[in-house]
C-alpha cells in the first residue's frame, strides 16, 4: 500500500527501481515487463532513461505511469542525463547552439519536446518511508551531485560528507552502473 506520508514523503512496503537504462528500449521492455508482474506498491525511476540508442521507444515505455489514471504509482529521479538534456536544450533556447557537442544535438534531435518537457519534470532526489526498512533514499549519483559516484571502495570519510545532514540509513543510488550492497558509515547501499 502506498500513501503520503508525513512531510511530503511517501510510504511503501513494495518498491522496484529501474535506473540507468540508457535509452535500451528492449531491454526495458522486458525488465519492465517482469517488474509488473512483481507488483510493486512503488516504482522508481533512478535517472539516465533515455539518453542512448533509441530514447522515444524508451519513454513510450512507461510515459503511461506518469498519467493520473495509472494504477502505479511512479517516482522520476533525475540523473545527470536529463540534467544534460534539459541545460543543452535551454543553451539553445538563449542562442548558445554553437556550446554544443555533436551528442548533444544528436540527443536533441533525438527526444521530442512532449518527452524533454516530461524529463524536466523529474525530481533531484526522493526519501520513501518504506514500511519495512524505514526511511530510504533515492537518488542518480549521491545526495549532493547527480554525477558523484558511489562504489564499494567509497571511503567512509566521503560517505559521512555526502550523507551529512540527511536522517536516512539506507541509500539507494545509480550512476555507476554497478550492484552492491554494503554499509559504509552507518549507511546501507
Amino acid at each position: 500500500m502506498v500513501f503520503a506520508g508525513t512531510g511530503g514523503r511517501l510510504s511503501a512496503t513494495r518498491v522496484a527501481v529501474l535506473a540507468d537504462v540508457h535509452g535500451k528500449a528492449i531491454a526495458l521492455a522486458a525488465v519492465f515487463r517482469r517488474v509488473m508482474e512483481e507488483r510493486p506498491d512503488l516504482l522508481v525511476f533512478g535517472g539516465d532513461l533515455t539518453w542512448g540508442p533509441l530514447p522515444e521507444k524508451t519513454w513510450a515505455i512507461v510515459e503511461h505511469l506518469q498519467q493520473p489514471e495509472s494504477r502505479l504509482l511512479s517516482i522520476w529521479v533525475r540523473g545527470n542525463a536529463e540534467r544534460q538534456l534539459i541545460e543543452a536544450a535551454t543553451r539553445i533556447a538563449h542562442d548558445e547552439e554553437d556550446t554544443l557537442t555533436a551528442r548533444e544535438r544528436w540527443m536533441l534531435e533525438a527526444h521530442s519536446p512532449a518527452t524533454r518537457s516530461a524529463l524536466a519534470g523529474f525530481v533531484e532526489s526522493v526519501v520513501v518511508d518504506s514500511t519495512v526498512l524505514g526511511a530510504v533514499r533515492f537518488c542518480h549519483g549521491s545526495p549532493r551531485s547527480d554525477e558523484e559516484l558511489i562504489t564499494p571502495a567509497t571511503p567512509e570519510a566521503r560517505m559521512r560528507a555526502l550523507s551529512d545532514g540527511g536522517e536516512e540509513r539506507i541509500l539507494v543510488s545509480a550512476h555507476t552502473h554497478i550492484q552492491f550492497d554494503q554499509q559504509v558509515a552507518g549507511v546501507a547501499l
